[in-house]
């Protein structure tokens, strides 16, 4: 399986710009926000991102075989910016996520955090093979070396979970 064309030079793309600005020196007045507190404490697994993304092919096939109600989810979805606690509150509340979540053993939280988790892994094991290193607060070496030890399968579940986000949420 690969990433789509267009996707894969995003992220190629974006990875420098995000590499850099983890490495940016943190004042009080820019220290991270919670949703970056909780990306740097989250300790990825490599079952829990294979649940993720059994929960992803889940709700996609749920989505399909039901489509006004999806459609309905998508409804529902909230406009707009929102808090992480919000959002982590929307996922819980939506039934057809709930259900896949449960059957997966984890929580709105996981699924929240744990593709933004797998991105600053990625981005940090980019900057530290350039030779950068990252504030403590920002990144989790766990899930760094996680990311580099397991490359290949993790490029291979977030390329399903993205084709299979795209036929969950229509996005």
């Amino acid at each position: 399986m690969s990433i789509p064309h267009g996707h894969a030079l995003r992220l190629l793309f974006s990875l420098p710009l995000l590499a850099a600005w983890l490495a940016i020196p943190v004042t009080a007045e820019d220290a991270p926000d919670e949703f970056t507190r909780e990306v740097a404490r989250y300790e990825l697994t490599l079952p829990n991102l294979e649940a993720y993304g059994a929960v992803m092919a889940g709700l996609a096939d749920w989505a399909e075989a039901k489509p006004a109600e999806a459609a309905a989810m998508r409804q529902r979805a909230p406009k707009g910016p929102t808090t992480y606690p919000q959002t982590v509150a929307h996922i819980e509340s939506e039934p057809a996520i709930a259900t896949q979540l449960k059957a997966a053993k984890l929580t709105g939280r996981d699924f929240v955090l744990i593709p933004a988790v797998v991105m600053q892994a990625q981005i940090a094991a980019l900057g530290e093979a350039q030779g950068r290193t990252f504030p403590t607060d920002r990144i989790n070496p766990k899930n760094t070396e996680l990311v580099r030890a397991s490359e290949t399968r993790v490029r291979e579940i977030m390329a399903k979970v993205t084709t299979d986000r795209a036929r969950a949420f229509g996005r």
